[in-house]
């Protein structure tokens, strides 16, 4: 008898170590996490060191961010090498996910820092040196908003990532230095060349290169 033998739980004990109901001990078994005994004769399961080793492992894997069709994947598979490489992309994309909270942050304590000086600046325009930026053309403000499929699922990209990028305004100098009663004004969105770079963007024939 190997020693893992000598142990065998019921479904509370199993419940109350992993903080699952036993709906959810049947649910992880649907998924074929867990594969508990049937005790004959009766209603109840009896589960293993091994189920407590999977259930171990899947609780691994969902904090990683796996799914559970993942998790029960990983823990089934025979091959290492396939496991390693799910756990290499995964760091991956947690790696990204840092960088895009990271950037998220920088934009959020930006404009938390104009809008504690929202009075000084009402009213008055503000000459300043700005960072290489990327824009995005939308449309200009006397004219309606339309747009090609592609162009709206730009557009939704663009706005999935506010405030990493925001709305802008964009005047035509001529139109100033000649002092026009009406100013067209274009409407997009403008992202940080860094921003862009590391988001993964793609240039298209509404995004502008302002160095």
């Amino acid at each position: 008898m190997k020693p893992e033998d000598y142990y065998h739980y019921s479904t509370s004990e199993l419940a109350r170590y992993y903080g699952l109901t036993a709906k959810g001990l049947a649910f992880y078994e649907d998924k074929g996490i867990i594969s508990p005994r049937r005790i004959p004769g009766s209603k109840y399961r009896e589960f293993t060191l091994v189920d407590c080793y999977h259930l171990y492992d899947s609780k691994f894997y969902s904090n990683c961010g796996f799914s559970l069709a993942e998790t029960a994947d990983l823990i089934q598979h025979k091959n290492l090498a396939f496991v390693q490489n799910e756990l290499h992309q995964k760091s991956l994309q947690i790696q990204q996910e840092i960088l895009y909270k990271e950037r998220l942050k920088h934009h959020v304590d930006r404009i938390a820092g104009l809008m504690a000086h929202i009075e000084e600046l009402t009213q008055q325009f503000q000459v300043v040196n700005s960072p290489s930026f990327y824009r995005l053309f939308v449309r200009h403000y006397c004219f309606p908003h339309s747009s090609t499929p592609e162009q709206s699922q730009e557009f939704a990209r663009w706005n999935h990532d506010v405030p990493i990028n925001v709305a802008s305004l964009k005047y035509s100098r001529e139109e100033l230095l000649q002092g026009a009663p009406f100013l067209n004004v274009g409407i997009g969105n403008i992202i940080l060349e860094e921003d862009f770079q590391r988001l993964n963007y793609s240039p298209s024939s509404r995004t502008e290169y302002l160095p």
